[in-house]
This record gives structure tokens, sequence and C-alpha cells, in this order.
């Protein structure tokens, strides 16, 4: 059965949100960046080897339905939030959690999420990372403007030692691209504490790379964010 860029633009647009939690464009941007880069109209039928992808990752999409989201996300105790940011050449996204320390116990729970598919025209990978920590530094303002609790610190996480060189330079020394970018997250995270984390740490990196519904529902690097947040960072 063919599936022409319509259907599956429609389609794709119901997968995933930040009320599930499920990282949206994680699972099916790269086969959307194809179609955009394809230049193909909307009535027509998508090439073989994309519409047997995008028919793989919805056959996955019934394991959802056993995906279990706790609606409590805040433990007792002091609370930090922990933001992610990634990018690679299909997408780049940012995920928030609440880390929740007491004297008995450090908890760490998945917030909320979200993805933005990459540029059609090529940019380089520094660049795209930069974009991550725009959407996460917005996305974060507005998770904050939601939450009524008392949040103790804030710490972002990148991967990129070139954007958190940037985020340290005065915007002006910058290239315009890079330089407009750097003044909006210096103005939205004032407050926080950016930090490096390797890859393989990184829970945003399975947004940018894409992951299927039946890989998401085990991984316990989205549902609780890496082991090192199971410790008590010192504020």
């Amino acid at each position: 059965m063919s599936i022409r860029k319509k259907e599956f633009t429609v389609q794709s647009q119901n997968v995933g949100d930040e009320r599930t939690k499920l990282p949206k464009c994680s699972f099916h941007s790269v086969d959307k960046l194809k179609l955009w880069v394809l230049k193909l109209e909307w009535d027509e039928p998508l090439s073989n080897l994309i519409a047997k992808e995008w028919n793989d990752f919805v056959s996955t999409l019934p394991v959802i339905q056993n995906i279990h989201v706790p609606r409590l996300v805040i433990g007792k105790g002091r609370i930090i939030i922990h933001g992610f940011a990634d990018s690679s050449t299909a997408a780049y996204g940012a995920v928030l959690y609440a880390q929740s320390i007491s004297e008995e116990d450090v908890s760490t729970r998945l917030l909320c999420s979200k993805s933005r598919v990459a540029p059609v025209k090529l940019i380089t990978i520094p660049r795209l990372e930069l974009c991550a920590c725009v959407l996460l530094s917005q996305f974060l303002e507005k998770v904050l403007h939601s939450l009524t609790l008392h949040i103790q610190q804030i710490m972002l996480w990148t991967e990129s030692n070139i954007v958190l060189a940037w985020i340290q330079r005065s915007p002006e020394q910058l290239k315009t691209f890079i330089g407009n970018r750097i003044k909006i997250i210096q103005r939205l995270t004032k407050n926080c504490q950016w930090n490096h984390v390797s890859s393989n740490e990184n829970p945003a990196d399975l947004i940018s790379r894409g992951l299927n519904a039946s890989g998401i529902s085990s991984k316990q690097l989205w549902w609780y964010g890496p082991d090192f947040l199971k410790e008590v960072f010192e504020v």
C-alpha cells in the first residue's frame, strides 16, 4: 500500500507529545527530513524505502499502550531541574527532569520534552547544537512558568564544548547567527548552570538520533535520566 506525503505528515503529527512524554520527532525525523529534501508534492507517494521504514515504525506503536507514566514526578525535599539538549543533522531536542533530594532518597523523573526537525539547509553540527540549547532555554522558561514549586537549582547539559565556550563569551564578539542565539540563551538561563555531558549519558540524544516505540519503552535513560542524577549535587 502506497503512502502519500500528505498522509505521512498527518500521521506523524499524532505520534508523541509533551503530555505523553514520548519524544515526538525522534521516531520519524529522518524520514520527514528526507521528504523535504526530495521536495515531494503533497499527493506524491513516498519511495518504497521510506514507506517501508515508516510502516515498520508504525508496527511498533501498539507497544505505547503498555507504557505506564507516573503522574507524580516531584518527590519530597529540595528540587533541582536538569535540562539536556542535543542535535543531529536530522533533528534536535531538549528534555527536562525533576530531581528530588531528601534525607532518605534521591529520585529523578522525566518532566517533558520538546523537539524540532533540523533545517533542510545544511548547517554545521556546532550551530545545530546551539539551536538545541536555544530550544532548551525557551522550553525551560515555559515550564518554569507552569511550576508553582520552589526550585533550588537549575542545571543544563550539552555535549558541545564549543557551545559552552560561546555561552561564556559576549554575543558581540561572535558571528551574527551565533551571537543572536547566545543572547537568547544568556537572557533566559542567567540563573542556571551550564555543564558538559557525554553522548552516552545524554537522554536528549534519543531525540536527535531516533528511536522506535518498542525501544523507548525500556530505555531507563529516557524515563529517569543518566545514572549520575542519582547523586546529590552541591548547590
